[in-house]
């Protein structure tokens, strides 16, 4: 009831500004919102803390925790060390650097898939 009352009181004008005024905070809001989500989406993160574990366990978590597949020849890997590593909300790309650091491998992400093969002596 009150708010009938206080909607007649306003003139014309004053009613068509205040539902634009709504609208244009609503599309600010909603433009906000998606840059977020799409931010966010770009950089994936993992938290890992293992300890002397085949590298193959560390992808396994990457896929879990991300579902970014890795596509890698197991022979590859038949000779690696075994991997320690402690990352918290860290990127991919950091830990795939950590893990084959001083190692003959090397890695690209396209899309939802990191290859791993080995590096191809220089020229």
């Amino acid at each position: 009831m009150l708010l009938k009352a206080l909607w007649r009181r306003l003139s014309a004008g004053q009613r068509v500004a205040q539902p634009m005024r709504v609208m244009k905070l609503t599309a600010v809001v909603l433009v906000v919102a998606c840059l977020n989500v799409s931010a966010t989406g770009w950089t994936q993160t993992v938290t890992i803390n293992e300890k002397n574990v085949p590298i193959q366990k560390i992808f396994k978590d990457i896929f879990r925790q991300t579902g970014i597949s890795i596509v890698y020849n197991e022979k590859l890997f038949e000779h690696f060390a075994p991997v320690s590593i402690e990352v918290r909300d860290a990127p991919i790309q950091r830990v795939l650097d950590q893990c084959l650091k001083d190692q003959p491998y090397a890695y690209t992400i396209e899309d939802n898939t990191i290859s791993i093969t080995q590096k191809t002596a220089a020229a």
